[in-house]
């Protein structure tokens, strides 16, 4: 986080309308090595779909009126369905651009392939990835008739992530 995190997200809470209906505001996630802004899954409308919880601001009154996060998601997108949850019900999911959060999802690696193919992949183990893919097939099936741009883009994004793991663990045994 920078030096003004705080105090950027406290500023932005403070400057929208009143009474607008904000279930989290979110800071700009940021690739900790590259600096380059991570996914955010925004919205035409400015807002955005779903959000990680990490350096979240979430009003105690979303807590006490809308319950905490499913335990039984684990670590990985329990924050996607609380955001999912908080839309279904009429919550904004705001980012604020000036509250800088960095991050390093999956302790990416990049690969170059014979010479001509380089690419970047995450380097979960065995475990998180179970839990990663439970996961999403859980939110999926739960959010996937309200949202089918947002499930079809996490399965999208699974498959791609599953699709570079086999190829690189292919071409290791190969060695």
């Amino acid at each position: 986080m920078d030096d003004r995190f705080v105090e950027s997200i406290l500023a932005e809470y403070a400057s929208r309308p009143p009474g607008e209906n904000i279930g989290i505001l979110a800071p700009r996630s940021i690739h900790r090595d590259t600096g380059v802004p991570l996914h955010s899954w925004p919205l035409k409308n400015g807002e955005l779909q779903a959000t990680q919880t990490s350096g979240s601001m979430i009003p105690l009154s979303v807590f006490e009126r809308e319950g905490g996060f499913i335990e039984d998601l684990f670590i990985d997108m329990v924050d996607f369905e609380f955001s999912l949850r908080l839309r279904r019900r009429g919550y904004k999911i705001v980012e604020c651009p000036n509250a800088l959060s960095f991050h390093s999802p999956g302790a990416p690696k990049s690969h170059n392939l014979c010479g001509k193919l380089t690419f970047t992949s995450s380097n979960y183990g065995p475990a998180r990835r179970y839990y990663i893919h439970r996961n999403t097939i859980w939110i999926v099936k739960t959010y996937g008739k309200y949202y089918p741009g947002f499930s079809a883009a996490l399965l999208s994004t699974r498959v791609r992530d599953s699709s570079k793991s086999c190829l690189l663990r292919r071409v290791a045994f190969k060695r």
